[in-house]
């Protein structure tokens, strides 16, 4: 049923808390946990877009993809089967797109927790995310009152 489930991560301690019941479904149903990290292309602004070199680029990669590896490392069990990937670009586009192509069966994103007349409304990357995926997506919240 869920034999690949796609878990993007902004590497905060908040997004680990989509990470558990991921990691409760795969390990169920024998599939594999799919951690995404998508990173804003700043170099891409038309303003920046000839002064960025290629070391930039790579440098920028390089430390997006140590940064999952640390969030692996203090949040995953030791021995976990995790496909981890670091993937440039519009962070709602991205994760559908990665949904769609590598043929997830769901995604798991943490949501905020916001106060007010905002707690009635999910984040607009969720929300595009849940509008635009050709898969299943389960919204993990916060428990009330909890702070971000």
């Amino acid at each position: 049923m869920f034999k690949n489930i796609l878990v993007p991560t902004d590497l905060s301690k908040f997004s680990v808390r989509a990470v558990q019941p991921a990691l409760d479904m795969v390990q169920r149903y024998k599939g594999m946990l799919h951690l995404l990290y998508v990173y804003e292309p700043v170099y891409e602004l038309p303003s920046l877009k000839e002064l960025v070199t290629h070391e930039f680029k790579d440098k920028m990669r390089i430390v997006a993809e140590d940064g999952l590896g640390e969030f692996v490392s203090l949040y995953l069990p030791k021995g976990a089967k995790v496909h981890q990937m670091v993937i440039p670009g519009n962070i709602s586009d991205v994760v559908v797109d990665v949904g769609e192509r590598m043929e997830m069966n769901l995604i798991v994103m943490a949501a905020h927790n916001r106060k007010g007349i905002e707690r009635y409304f999910i984040s607009s990357t969720t929300e595009r995310v849940i509008r635009n995926s050709h898969c299943s997506v389960m919204v993990i919240r916060p428990p009330e009152g909890q702070e971000e």
